[in-house]
């Protein structure tokens, strides 16, 4: 039959096959060029006179097919009009040529196939065609109708969205006990079908249908999908072309695409591609699920994907701002990239900067730091002033025993004075430059030696010199600064014994018989009055030093619950 703009398919009665089925007289066709070659067939370009529309018509090959052929021909139109679906090209209509050979009419399609569209499409749209050509297989096998030749080059794709899974020629129906004897369909190398020994296409043929294909049931269609994924994934076969992948498929190879693409494979879609692909047909999942999950990943995790490469952009961001030592910048860029997606990375970054002392100079951390000494010079600022109050509230009673020297008493009270106005002032406004508190300090250790006069050195004044050194080490300008704290203490714990030792100053001590003794130069000490400025001066002491100790104690508790709170916090955002 030639295929000229001017040749016509007829539909004929009276000559047809007896196993043919009815047909019409009343259509013409003008036939065009062939646009698709198989191993037992060809479709052409056809124009319906009657309709006026362009049509494609599939017809035998052969001049004198067989029984079998015919009846394998007739069997796929009756299949594919079986499936009323949008993804399966509806059939028109069925007929025979003038030589009495069959011929079915399709609804012409426009556009190319999957095996050439894997070379150019990206990813996404890709997976989108793998959902419905999924689909079209799971509908398919609920009228229990199998494929058994599913490929990129049986599957067109059109310009606004058609999809269409073609060439059902192999289809197998479960509710029939046996496909037609004695004709097989092989793809050989180049793509296009002969007569073999099995059913089906090299390199996309499940296992157990390469053994038994009148035998392969919905699971071998779900392989080929498998195979299809596997091409999307990872950008090439799974299997060899031709013949070698008849031994490929039998062998136990690895079906991972992303162990053996070159692309970066999402992990959801490399699992799902490898139950695909299991060699033990009960494990596979259906048709319908595995366009479920695809699905499920394009609504979902496409939006995971897009996060994923916005996290690893903020990381990569955050590692250089890291290195360039602007470190705030670096912790807004992890958290962002933590936030973004918790398995970036981002975690051990977030971790390292969260916990880490930072080296170098942070103009915008110091000014954190700043605030956090300020904090605790008001803290420790409000309790020395509570223990200057406490020494001035005692100074009654050390006057009412008598005062010797007011040259030491007089400097003494005023020096209180000046502390606690000082250490008020400081609670009220702590933020204080280093000189000022080193200024401070001297004038509090200047209280030391007038300790000494006032008591003796050896039993209330090392205590008292002990305070005075706990509380400047409270401090942090003058914690920084240790050396100068302890050296300034002991020589003005020294310096006043010293000179009582020399005589440059009247004793307050003495060493003799085996007994220390020691008197106050400023008080006098006698009688009830004595007993109480004694006591008195050590319950003020002591209570001074319990004071300042709770308050540290306290300080040291909140700093680790803050700690601990903060810990536990960096737990719950980073992934285990």
């Amino acid at each position: 039959m030639a295929s000229s703009a001017d040749d016509t398919v007829a539909d004929q009665d009276s000559d047809a096959p007896a196993h043919a089925p009815r047909t019409t007289s009343r259509t013409e066709y003008e036939l065009g060029t062939v646009i698709g070659r198989g191993g037992m067939g060809e479709v052409l370009l056809a124009r319906d006179r009657d309709l006026g529309r362009d049509v494609a018509i599939k017809r035998m090959r052969s001049s004198n097919p067989s029984d079998d052929a015919i009846a394998r021909f007739l069997r796929e139109a009756k299949i594919q009009s079986r499936l009323d679906h949008p993804s399966v090209v509806p059939v028109h209509e069925l007929g025979h040529d003038p030589e009495g050979r069959p011929y079915f009419v399709m609804k012409r399609l426009t556009g190319v196939t999957l095996e050439n569209r894997l070379r150019t499409d990206a990813l996404q749209p890709l997976l989108h065609a793998f959902t419905d050509i999924c689909r079209s297989v799971a509908f398919a096998h609920s009228r229990g109708i199998i494929h058994r030749d599913l490929k990129p080059a049986n599957i067109m794709l059109g310009e606004y969205g058609e999809l269409y899974v073609l060439d059902w020629g192999l289809a197998r129906v479960l509710d029939e006990a046996d496909d037609v004897a004695g004709v097989a369909d092989l793809a050989s190398a180049d793509g296009e079908t002969r007569t073999g020994e099995v059913l089906g296409t090299p390199g996309y043929m499940a296992p157990e249908q390469l053994r038994d294909a009148a035998s392969a049931g919905r699971p071998a269609d779900v392989y080929a999908l498998g195979t299809i994924l596997f091409e999307i994934l990872a950008g090439e076969p799974l299997h060899e072309r031709g013949q070698s992948a008849l031994a490929s498929t039998l062998t136990d190879i690895d079906h991972s695409p992303a162990r053996r693409g070159t692309r970066e494979v999402p992990p959801e879609l490399d699992a799902l591609c490898f139950a695909a692909l299991e060699p033990v047909p009960e494990n596979r999942p259906s048709a319908q699920s595995l366009a479920t999950d695809v699905q499920a990943y394009l609504d979902g995790d496409r939006d995971v994907a897009q996060r994923r490469a916005l996290a690893a952009d903020e990381l990569v961001k955050a590692r250089a701002a890291l290195v360039a030592n602007h470190r705030a910048e670096a912790i807004r860029g992890a958290g962002r990239a933590l936030a973004l997606d918790r398995h970036s990375g981002a975690a051990e970054l977030v971790t390292h900067l969260m916990l880490e002392l930072p080296a170098g100079d942070h103009p915008e951390l110091h000014a954190s730091y700043a605030d956090a000494d300020a904090e605790s010079v008001r803290r420790h600022a409000h309790s020395s002033f509570i223990g200057f109050a406490a020494i001035l509230a005692f100074m009654p009673i050390a006057i009412w025993n008598g005062v010797r020297d007011w040259g030491v008493m007089g400097p003494f009270l005023a020096l209180c004075l000046v502390l606690s106005a000082l250490t008020y002032g400081m609670s009220r406004r702590p933020y204080r430059k280093s000189g000022e508190m080193i200024a401070y300090f001297f004038l509090l250790a200047s209280a030391i030696p007038l300790a000494c006069r006032f008591c003796g050195p050896l039993i209330v004044a090392p205590c008292v010199t002990c305070l005075i050194a706990w509380a400047a080490l409270m401090y942090p300008a003058l914690l920084r600064r240790p050396f100068l704290v302890v050296g300034t203490i002991l020589v003005a714990w020294l310096a006043m014994p010293i000179l009582e030792y020399t005589g440059t100053f009247s004793p307050s001590w003495e060493i003799a018989g085996g007994q220390i003794t020691t008197w106050s130069s400023t008080i006098e000490l006698d009688g009830n009055s004595a007993i109480a400025a004694v006591f008195g001066a050590n319950i003020v002491t002591i209570g001074i030093a319990c004071f300042h100790g709770a308050a540290l104690a306290r300080a040291n508790m909140l700093a680790q619950r803050k700690l601990v709170a903060q810990a536990w916090h960096l737990k719950q955002l980073i992934p285990a």
